[in-house]
């Protein structure tokens, strides 16, 4: 059940009862019109106590119905009253909060140790801030620009791969809360590419100041400036969150089938401007069908990374779950959590990882297989925690190999926040543990990890070269 929004006549009533371009009246407006939606949400819970259908979103903040937010909460966990519109985990309870003071509001809520009473060990992120260029959904203009330089063909929004005060802020509540595992959705900038002619706004203060649009005298589409990359930016630059892109769903004829994983046109790519690989992960971000806020019984199909974050996230809520019931009184940290879902995806695109789909697909079933093969053969190891410090700088996992099934190994840890940058394409590590990792063979064979050419080339055409091996 979703929340609804407040019927369209008991709306109308009121924004026809004044100016609402007179401060208080807009304010009254404002108030009436949450009690109306207040008094709706009373009489929703209420149906749903009398059909015996437990109510699993809390409202925490008071914030008004919105059919993204449903969509999304649909797509994490709605029951399946609609069998088209089942959600991911769903029975699990959603904390749903607006984005005011969502920063406040996550160290808050977010566990520091694992079973936390009252604390949550995931959350999902669908919007962010506006960057770039932004379609209005008006003809006049039909697009803002809102990048931080100036309006010249030469100039770009530097916010994108920067990190900014927004991307060290969420990296300093995940070190400080290791239990607690943030999702943030890649943004949608890659589509946003104004048509020649098109009206746009350079100023977004002054939108009747409209020109058209000209690539040869106006900075260009998001998705074009560097080739289709870098247009990630703010705290899905992070280092600690999981950024999620969105690819078409992976299914023939009701089969799993991971060819089908395109990434989609408008799904944001990275590198960040020191390299990094985002987004991390992807998931089926196209065609979603969730609840809307609409009524009751309304649903809607739509497309954005807005709705692959929360299917990942859902996935996350059943790892968890299962988990617990296979290791009882035993956690995940926040890096472990991430860690398996990067080493279980199926990798995508060009070999290893790139700045399109990250590490890959998530694949619930090979992660949710992981547990379960830890759980019956505990001998085996599979997935360990441990720490480093100034003074154990290494650790050494010794295993026995079978000669035939490849070896994955994952490393992956909560980094303390980086110090922010205001400059553009700063491209010292934001990294403050900067970790290695080997294999070494029984001949003494040394095997490295993936590196990505971008870092130390810094061209915008090695931004797409495939990934390499190295230090």
């Amino acid at each position: 059940m979703s929340w609804a929004a407040p019927p369209t006549d008991e709306a109308a009533v009121w924004l026809r009862a004044g100016d609402i371009r007179e401060p208080e009246n807009r304010a009254a407006v404002v108030r009436e019109l949450r009690e109306i939606n207040q008094a709706h949400r009373r009489r929703a819970i209420e149906q749903a106590h009398r059909l015996n259908l437990p109510v699993r979103v809390n409202n925490m903040d008071g914030a008004t119905a919105d059919s993204h937010a449903t969509h999304v909460g649909g797509t994490i966990a709605a029951s399946g009253v609609n069998t088209s519109a089942r959600g991911m985990a769903v029975a699990a309870t959603i904390d749903s909060y607006d984005w005011n003071d969502d920063g406040s509001e996550m160290s808050a809520r977010g566990a520091s140790y694992g079973g936390e009473p009252g604390k949550i060990a995931l959350s999902n992120h669908s919007y962010g801030m506006l960057s770039g260029w932004n379609k209005t959904g008006s003809s006049s203009p039909a697009w803002e620009w809102w990048g931080t330089t100036g309006t010249t063909a030469a100039d770009c929004d530097e916010e994108f791969g920067k990190y900014n005060w927004y991307s060290r802020d969420v990296d300093t509540r995940a070190y400080n809360l290791p239990y607690y595992l943030i999702f943030w959705a890649a943004g949608n900038d890659r589509s946003d590419n104004p048509p020649t002619g098109a009206q746009v706004a350079l100023d977004p203060a002054n939108p009747s100041a409209m020109v058209a649009y000209d690539p040869t005298l106006h900075p260009a589409g998001d998705g074009k400036y560097r080739g289709g990359y870098e247009n990630i930016g703010f705290c899905a630059v992070a280092k600690n969150v999981v950024t999620i892109g969105a690819v078409n769903d992976a299914v023939t004829s009701g089969v799993r089938d991971p060819a089908k994983a395109t990434i989609t046109t408008f799904s944001s790519w990275g590198p960040t401007d020191d390299g990094r690989i985002k987004p991390d992960l992807v998931a089926n971000g196209y065609g979603l069908y969730s609840s809307t806020a609409s009524g009751d019984a309304t649903y809607a199909t739509w497309n954005g990374t807005s709705m692959a974050s929360p299917n990942a996230t859902g996935t996350a809520v059943l790892l968890l779950d299962l988990h617990g019931r296979l290791f009882p009184g035993q956690h995940m940290r926040a890096s472990t959590l991430k860690g398996l879902l990067i080493h279980t995806a199926d990798d995508l695109g060009r070999p290893g990882p790139d700045y399109c789909y990250g590490w890959g697909l998530i694949n619930s079933v090979a992660a949710a297989e992981l547990l379960t093969a830890m759980q019956t053969s505990p001998a085996v190891p599979r997935m360990i925690e441990q720490q480093l410090t100034t003074l154990v700088t290494t650790r050494t996992h010794a295993f026995t190999w079978d000669g035939v099934s490849p070896i994955r190994v994952t490393l992956c840890w909560t980094d303390p926040a980086g110090a922010m940058t205001t400059a553009a394409d700063n491209r010292t590590p934001r990294l403050v543990n900067d970790l290695n990792l080997r294999v070494t063979g029984p001949s003494g064979s040394v095997h490295l990890p993936w590196v990505m050419p971008f870092v130390g080339t810094w061209t915008t055409e090695s931004m797409s070269a495939p990934a390499t091996t190295g230090t």
